[in-house]
């Protein structure tokens, strides 16, 4: 294994020897200050111009934990590599020296099987999303089984009725809510008295206009021309 120590932008390793052609054995731990702490993190390796980088988080199946990743077998070449780390919070970004890895040549390692490319940073952060989800999924299968939900506990000992708070804005807040209620209910009464207040009145033209004496009194009013009156 190799450890980087990461203070501010400088990165210090060490390790003990480096030999090529290795696959999924070699690993780095970062071990972070705390001008890292809350960044999403990713380690980037690089050989012979070629780079690649492994997105630091447990759920990456390139990484042993959050802070420990397997180094790419692609890199892992005489005469060596070099590593950083970039760390990404929200728009601040934070990079560290790059330190050269020395790697010594292995010996023969004819007739071994092809391995297959390490995953680019995309495929990996899809792979993490897809492994958050599926805990999310076992999560909530688990809750809805009820397999979160415990026994009903003893109903506990009734505690002391507490004294009126008049001064408390909750209290202030009820009031003010009381005295609305009362005002919409004071208006609604006016309003049906006054509704029964007409429908008297009509019941009364009605009961005057089918005895006949509305429409004399409407002769004397109008001296005695015709009109016609409708009862609905």
């Amino acid at each position: 294994m190799i450890e980087g120590r990461i203070n501010g932008q400088r990165l210090e390793l060490a390790y003990d020897v480096v030999v090529s052609d290795s696959v999924k054995y070699l690993t780095v731990k970062f071990i972070c200050d705390d001008s890292w702490e809350g960044a999403a993190k990713k380690a980037v390796f690089t050989c012979e111009g070629d780079s690649y980088a492994v997105v630091l988080d447990e759920s990456n199946e390139q990484c042993a934990d959050a802070n420990t990743c397997i180094v790419p077998w692609e890199v892992i070449k005489h005469p060596g590599f070099t590593v950083s780390l970039v760390g990404n919070e929200e728009e601040k970004v934070i990079t560290s020296l790059p330190c050269f890895v020395p790697v010594i040549k292995s010996g023969d390692i004819d007739g071994a099987e092809p391995q297959e490319p390490t995953p680019d940073q995309y495929a990996q952060i899809i792979e993490i999303c897809e492994a958050t989800k599926e805990t999310a999924d076992s999560v909530r299968a688990d809750a809805n089984s009820g397999l979160f939900k415990g026994e009903k506990g003893d109903k506990g000992d009734k505690g002391d009725k507490g004294d009126k708070g008049e001064d408390s804005p909750q209290y202030t807040e009820y009031e003010q809510l009381r005295e609305d209620c009362e005002t919409a209910a004071d208006e609604a009464q006016s309003a049906a008295d006054s509704a029964n207040k007409a429908a008297e009145d009509a019941a009364s033209v009605r009961a005057e206009i089918e005895a006949g004496g509305f429409i004399e009194s409407l002769k004397e009013q109008n001296d005695g021309e015709k009109f016609t009156v409708w009862v609905g």
